[in-house]
């Protein structure tokens, strides 16, 4: 992102909310070359406000004998992965292969075509029949029991703007002031809470701008009806967004308790730079 300093100075309380900060274009580039071999495929990105509970590594199968390691965290997603066999993209917390070696030697020899079995995934994840090519799976956890997952597919979600995606119980409003102090009288743009029964989002419950990029960047009020019997709005957030031309800048609104909570992910483009596979 251009003009880091300028960002992080104008944006301040911004950058805990929505994600604008230069140093996540840092962190995508620095990204192994191998995570953007595939084109086509899911990232996985997690959705938690009380940190990753995922293991910092898992391993993901490619090929018949071939696995590879990944980091699901929050912010930014995950290399693109297909499943493999199937539509089920299962996951180890330790490479499945080595396990696997160690147990086929502890049997008895019964030839060289004895079936090898792999462990137990540490985590499976179902990708719905009609998912896209190319999408956003956003993984909750959940207390005691399997994390619940939601897919998106990335042409909702342009490699260009800001994007908010409500997840949360109560309709949510953005307002945007291009000239900045809302004297151009905008009106406000529903959001509203996303079908959690659903594994994916409708058009209706992603508010999209992809508009203006320039320095002086674009005033928003951010608010969410908490009764729908009463009109009054709460305020999530108020400042300026600057928008990126390199990446898709997401904010998700979740629940936490009876307020709201914004989690940030970082969506890059790699569409360009990713050779076929």
């Amino acid at each position: 992102m251009r003009h880091a300093a300028f960002y992080t100075a104008l944006l301040g309380s911004l950058l805990a909310a929505l994600p604008l900060s230069a140093q996540s274009s840092a962190d995508s580039s620095a990204a192994p070359k191998e995570e953007a071999e595939v084109r086509s495929g899911v990232r996985f990105v997690v959705c938690s406000t009380s940190g990753n509970p995922l293991p910092g590594t898992l391993y993901y199968q490619t090929k018949k004998d071939e696995f590879k390691p990944v980091r699901i965290a929050g912010r930014t997603p995950s290399p693109r992965i297909r499943p493999f066999g199937g539509n089920v993209v299962k996951f180890w917390d330790k490479d499945p292969s080595v396990e696997a070696e160690e147990n086929a030697t502890d049997k008895p020899n019964r030839g060289a075509a004895a079936k090898v079995e792999l462990p137990k995934p540490t985590l499976e994840i179902e990708v719905p029949a009609g998912t896209p090519s190319r999408s956003l799976c956003i993984i909750v956890p959940r207390k005691d029991a399997k994390p619940a997952t939601y897919f998106i597919a990335e042409s909702d979600i342009p490699a260009k703007g800001m994007h908010v995606i409500n997840m949360t119980p109560w309709p949510a409003f953005m307002t945007i002031s291009p000239k900045g102090d809302f004297s151009d009288k905008p009106k406000s743009q529903l959001i509203k809470p996303a079908n959690l029964k659903s594994r994916g989002f409708g058009r209706d419950s992603i508010w999209s701008y992809r508009g203006d990029n320039s320095e002086n960047g674009v005033a928003f009020l951010l608010e969410y009806q908490p009764d729908r019997a009463n009109p009054e709005r709460r305020r999530i957030r108020s400042s300026r967004f600057v928008v990126s031309d390199r990446q898709a800048q997401i904010t998700i609104l979740v629940k936490d308790g009876n307020n709201v909570r914004m989690v940030n992910v970082q969506l890059a483009d790699d569409s360009r730079r990713a050779p076929r596979r």
